[in-house]
């Protein structure tokens, strides 16, 4: 299988790693669910960036609950782990994009993405923990 991810600049890793106070899901106003359909994957992938999709289209989603830049987003597995996740872009006239580590991706996998809260939300690193580069082509398919 082919994968193509992205380059972070250093700025986004060193603001990934600021020590701040976590936030706990009881802190969140809104939170929406994303399962990973049939079909997406022949076989269990794992330790995988997950790409979210974010817009209108996402029941429970609406980008009037978010802070500046999407800056308050937790995202946990379905047991309530936090994971790892890079805002590759923030349009809240249209579509973002967020990146999620996820351990195994297979039909069914549950993640939890928590939004709407006045706390400070700690980044989980890892994100791209073991890349040597990543990319986003951000292609339009034309």
């Amino acid at each position: 299988m082919k994968r193509i991810f992205a380059i972070l600049s250093l700025s986004a890793f060193a603001a990934a790693a600021l020590p701040l106070r976590a936030a706990t899901v009881t802190d969140f106003a809104k939170t929406f669910t994303v399962t990973v359909p049939a079909g997406l994957t022949d076989e269990p992938l794992s330790d995988f960036p997950l790409l979210v999709r974010l817009g209108a289209g996402i029941q429970g989603f609406d980008y009037a609950h978010f802070r500046q830049n999407g800056a308050d987003i937790l995202v946990t597995d379905d047991e309530g782990v936090p994971l790892p996740h890079e805002l590759e872009n923030w349009d809240p006239s249209g579509e973002s994009r967020l990146w999620v580590q996820v351990p195994s991706v297979e039909t069914g996998t549950v993640v939890h993405v928590y939004y709407g809260t006045s706390a400070t939300v700690t980044p989980v690193p890892g994100m791209w923990s073991g890349y040597a580069g990543v990319w986003h082509l951000n292609e339009t398919g034309d």
